[in-house]
């Protein structure tokens, strides 16, 4: 039987360089049936990137996780 892996949160320079490929890439802009190709192109993005140290993201959990951040930011500002 395989061992689970330990669930691993994002760190700080981890949300950074996703929200800097979002603000790159803009997925929330693309057209109608293109929205998780961008999402795609920015987790291309962050797995080619040296520091970003994560193996695991794909278009969903990029997605999910600025999500995330977005809901985040908008609670403490409110």
């Amino acid at each position: 039987m395989a061992t689970p892996t330990k669930r691993r949160n994002f760190t700080e320079e981890e949300d950074i360089m996703l929200l800097q490929q979002v603000t790159l890439e803009m997925p929330f802009q693309a057209r109608r049936g293109q929205v998780m190709e961008r999402w795609a192109e920015v987790a291309s993005g962050l797995n080619t990137a040296d520091e970003f140290r994560r193996t695991d993201i794909d278009a969903k959990k990029a997605c999910n996780h600025f999500i995330l951040l977005l809901d985040a930011h908008r609670k403490d500002n409110n």
